[in-house]
């Protein structure tokens, strides 16, 4: 059979192959006649030539009468081919390696050898079984053959690493690898990932299922971290953590990050979506299990508060018109790599979250190994998950507890003290349209009137066509009792025989849909002085922080207006700013508080905090950057030294130094709140030469950079001029792009600006480029402009009344 290489043409015409022949398949997705058993994959790479050689063959089945095999490459040099058609596609990373049927249904096994020189060290998903020295020194290493999995989890390292290992109690052998200037910096990775690993067998009633469990630190890598079966690859922030430089934040992020990953081996590793619409099913419940896993292994962090940000953090995108479904339809590599965000991660793990709540902790947990055991070494979707979930119940039917289901395994119903309940058909108005609902509760007598509807934020006109099913957990003062409701209808009512209860709307967020007037809000936050739970004191602080960003359009840039609401907030919350230490002393919660109080009094230029950060930071240059700084204060002493250009040019000399990834961070985001352009286009500059910063951080410098008035415009001139220059080093869709154009674009205030973002995303669509995110971005903007049409006449009064 002859080969044949594919033009990138249209997907939905019969394409035109390279050798001139039509090519046989016109679908983005691989014909399912013939699917993979085994791939036997021998790979030579070149570290000084940084490319590959490699030979592999594929064990097939064929299950339907064909002329032609179709599977996956992209970017490969093909020398010899027995038979092979090969198709461009989805973004998945498999296909740049080796040809392959390079979509997550199509599960098989690898037998993999490396080739390497003897100075290096060569890893992959399976153990190493023997090594055999080839002519001229070159060593080959033979893995174990894997178990079967999506090709997406394919992964091998040669390196000059060194590791850490520890063995966890069922005999997995764990191991941390980093560069060896970073080795002393792998020790709490080792830690939380025993720990963890321990906690997940548990609780999955599962081994896990591999011999040994790498986790890799690699230098310049773009994600936070990639799930890859028995090894784990994590940006290396993401997993070192040095006992120095690193915070408070650093090491929940590192633990949250560690916890993530391990939960994918066995939600997205054991048992994988079938179609990345799903992708939710993977993330999540990585996500979800975050916290699952936290409280049981780490409780000083107390993750429970840290949560609640999870889900405030996607409500401010799912409540645009421009949102999607958790499970949405995703056919190219665009619409793939955009279905990587916060409603996937965060609104899945929240529907989770809250579905765990109301049939009750065990009894989820057991829905939750019926449908990895089920599915174990498989594919699932949606429909899988909310059966295994009903049929979780079933050995409960006589407890006299809450749920149960009926005799039929297939069955989705469930009863709670004698009300039935489809979780299927509940679940899939979460997970099936977009958005999310506003619950109206008033109180007439001992009857609770319930009314549902889409919560919007700016001003649209209501959408009747959207309906949940919304589960109700509620106990009243005279009792302990727990009484569950499912709200199927836009309106219900409850009869309540005791005393009832009291519910609190976030205040902020009803403001943005137009349900609280904006001066009725504020009067709120002159309590937060007083607040002792930190997790509610901070997420004040946001808003009023957000509030006094908003004011930086250039339609409403009045210094007066800055300054009375910096007034503001240093004067209401002086208690609180002078009672911090510059310490690393306290909880977790209190030291992300000192953190951030800090840092906004020294952005707001209270005196005292100038004086003690440019204390510490005279005291670290004088010392040769010897001297330990607390970690929780770092960032803000280094912020503060960023100032001068004496400061500003010792820290970027610093930034060149450092082997701490997280003091790397720090540094980064204290040059970037410079206030001299030069500079700001400097570190763009080096961001993109890629050599003393990392071209994976670009996303982080431009989000950086945007915080500043002078920032903004900078950035937004730099991204339009230099399009075609960051499109050659991200993909169009990549989280790294889509950071950037949000982070320079989604903060816009003016109709001005609104205009300039909408020609600039039309010149893109007209040249074939687009996203979603455009739609999300266009949108926010024009809700920032009402929102300050609407309420900055308030704001003001109110900000000079107070201050």
């Amino acid at each position: 059979m002859s080969s044949i290489d594919l033009l990138n043409t249209d997907p939905g015409a019969f394409p035109v192959a390279t050798s001139g022949e039509p090519f046989p398949w016109n679908k983005l997705r691989l014909p399912s006649m013939v699917v993979p058993l085994h791939y036997d994959l021998l790979v030579h790479p070149n570290l000084t030539s940084l490319d590959f050689v490699a030979s592999e063959k594929i064990e097939v089945l064929v299950r339907d009468a064909t002329q032609f095999i179709i599977l996956h490459s992209k970017d490969l040099e093909i020398m010899n081919k027995l038979m092979a058609d090969l198709r461009y596609s989805v973004p998945t990373g498999a296909r740049m390696a080796f040809p392959c049927f390079d979509e997550p249904l199509f599960k098989a096994k690898f037998s993999i050898k490396i080739r390497r020189e003897s100075g290096h060290v060569a890893l992959s998903n399976m153990p190493k079984v023997k090594t055999i020295e080839l002519e001229g020194g070159i060593l080959e290493d033979h893995f174990e053959t894997s178990v079967k999995m999506s090709t997406y989890l394919v992964a091998y390292v040669v390196c000059d690493f060194i590791s850490v290992s520890g063995t966890t109690s069922s005999g997995v052998k764990v191991s941390i690898y980093a560069s060896p200037d970073k080795w002393s910096q792998t020790h709490y990775a080792l830690e939380a990932s025993l720990k963890l690993l321990n906690f997940y067998e548990n609780y999955f009633d599962i081994n896990y299922p591999l011999p040994k469990l790498d986790l890799i630190a690699i230098p310049d890598f773009e994600s936070g971290a990639m799930e890859n079966w028995g090894l784990i690859t994590y940006k290396e922030t993401s997993l070192l953590f040095d006992t120095k430089t690193s915070s408070a934040s650093d090491k929940l992020w590192v633990t949250k990050v560690i916890a993530h990953e391990l939960a994918h081996q066995w939600f997205g590793n054991l048992v994988t979506m079938e179609w990345w619409n799903d992708i939710w099913l993977n993330e999540g419940f990585a996500t979800y299990m975050e916290l699952i896993s936290l409280n049981a292994t780490y409780p000083e962090l107390q993750f429970d508060d840290g949560f609640c940000h999870t889900c405030f953090a996607v409500i401010k995108k799912d409540s645009l018109n421009s949102s999607h479904p958790i499970s949405n339809q995703a056919e190219t590599p665009t619409q793939i790599q955009e279905m990587f965000d916060a409603v996937s991660y965060n609104k899945g793990a929240c529907i989770l979250n809250m579905l765990k709540d109301f049939l009750n902790e065990e009894k989820f947990r057991k829905g939750v190994i019926y449908y990895l055991k089920k599915f174990s070494y498989g594919n699932a979707k949606n429909d899988d998950l909310w059966r295994s979930l009903s049929n979780s119940c079933l050995d409960d039917f006589t407890s006299g507890e809450f749920c149960y289901s009926n005799s039929k395994m297939t069955s989705n119903i469930l009863a709670f003290l004698g009300e039935h309940v489809d979780v299927k058909e509940m679940m899939r108005t979460w997970t099936l349209q977009k958005g999310l609902p506003l619950l109206v509760i008033e109180r007439e007598g001992h009857s609770l009137k319930l009314r549902q509807e889409r919560f919007l934020s700016g001003v649209f006109k209501e959408d009747p066509e959207f309906l949940w099913h919304i589960p109700l957990t509620y106990s009243t003062s005279s009792s302990n009792v727990v009484h569950r409701h499912v709200l199927k209808s836009r309106t219900d009512t409850l009869e309540l025989s005791e005393k009832t209860i009291g519910l609190i709307h976030d205040a902020f967020q009803l403001v943005s849909a137009g349900r609280l007037t904006l001066d009725k809000a504020l009067d709120l936050t002159r309590y937060l002085q007083h607040e002792t739970s930190i997790p509610a004191l901070l997420k004040g602080l946001e808003y009023l922080e957000l509030f006094y960003h908003m004011m930086w359009g250039p339609e409403n840039r009045e210094k007066n207006r800055w300054t009375n609401s910096s007034r503001y907030i240093l004067r209401y919350f002086k208690p609180v700013i002078d009672m911090q230490s510059w310490s690393d002393k306290g909880s977790v919660w209190d030291r992300l508080l000192r953190s951030t109080i800090l840092k906004l009094a020294c952005y707001l230029n209270h005196a005292p905090c100038i004086q003690k950060a440019t204390e510490l930071f005279s005291q670290w240059m004088e010392s040769s950057g010897k001297l330990t700084i607390p970690s929780d204060v770092l960032e803000i002493v280094y912020s503060i030294g960023a100032q001068t250009t004496v400061g500003w040019n010792y820290l970027l000399e610093q930034y060149g130094l450092s082997v701490s990834g997280a003091e790397k961070n720090k540094i980064l985001y204290a040059l970037s709140t410079s206030k001299h352009q030069e500079k700001l286009i400097k570190l763009i500059e080096l961001g993109m030469e890629g050599e003393v910063i990392k071209t994976q951080e670009l996303g982080l410098l431009f989000h950086a950079i945007t915080r500043s008035p002078q920032g903004q415009q900078l950035a937004w001139n730099f991204l339009r001029e230099n399009w075609t220059h960051l499109l050659k080093k991200f993909d169009l869709g990549s989280h790294a792009m889509r950071i950037i154009i949000s982070g320079t674009t989604s903060h816009f205030s003016s109709k001005d600006e609104l205009q300039e973002v909408k020609l600039f995303f039309e010149s893109l669509e007209a040249q074939g480029l687009h996203l979603d995110i455009f739609q999300i971005i266009l949108e926010t903007i024009s809700k920032n402009i009402k929102w300050l049409e609407k309420n900055l006449p308030t704001l003001k009064t109110w900000l000079l009344v107070s201050s």
